[in-house]
């Protein structure tokens, strides 16, 4: 079974919203390396579907900044994995889908290194629930907001420790976290 880190975006209020992020260059490069250093990505049904719906036309843009267009490179060229009861729409070549935990555990069994997880808040909770969550990444925005879905709870009474922490240019700070003990 692969190590999964969840990635996950959230704000100082503690929401999880696509639209409050801080999407600057430090933010695309981290996210292109962590990509870059996994063997497939996962994502829930709603995020795969704001995924596809940006990333696959944004290879052929000539408007975006270098580091938009490596990320784009980088989520195109992984194989994606998408958890989700129904198919997920639009389709983008590459892409898996498993309905439920036990097909994802049978799908992971057979993948080596790391899988991430980008936001995905509800099925982040899930695999939480699971035990399933080697490291967690969370990106902190500096900003309050009321919108999205809250900050999923990882395993309830599980401690968790930082490994790292970064701060980024625009103020967003990055921290690593593992299940203590």
């Amino acid at each position: 079974m692969p190590r999964i880190i969840c990635s996950i975006n959230a704000t100082l209020s503690g929401t999880c919203h696509h639209g409050d992020v801080v999407a600057d260059a430090d933010h695309h490069r981290y996210a292109a390396a962590l990509a870059r250093s996994a063997a497939a990505l996962l994502l829930g049904r709603a995020t795969y579907e704001l995924f596809a719906a940006f990333w696959p036309r944004a290879l052929h843009r000539r408007d975006l900044p270098a580091e938009v267009l490596e990320l784009a490179r980088v989520l195109d060229a992984n194989p994606r994995i998408v958890v989700s009861g129904r198919e997920p729409a639009p389709a983008w070549p590459g892409t898996t889908r498993v309905a439920g935990l036990e097909a994802l555990r049978a799908t992971l069994a057979g993948i080596g290194g790391s899988v991430v997880l980008f936001g995905s808040p509800g099925l982040a909770a899930s695999l939480a629930a699971a035990g399933m969550l080697d490291e967690v990444h969370i990106l902190l925005q500096p900003l309050f907001a009321t919108r999205g879905p809250r900050l999923p709870p990882l395993r309830a009474g599980q401690a968790f420790r930082t490994v790292s922490a970064e701060r980024f240019g625009s103020g967003v700070v990055l921290l690593r976290c593992r299940p203590a003990g």
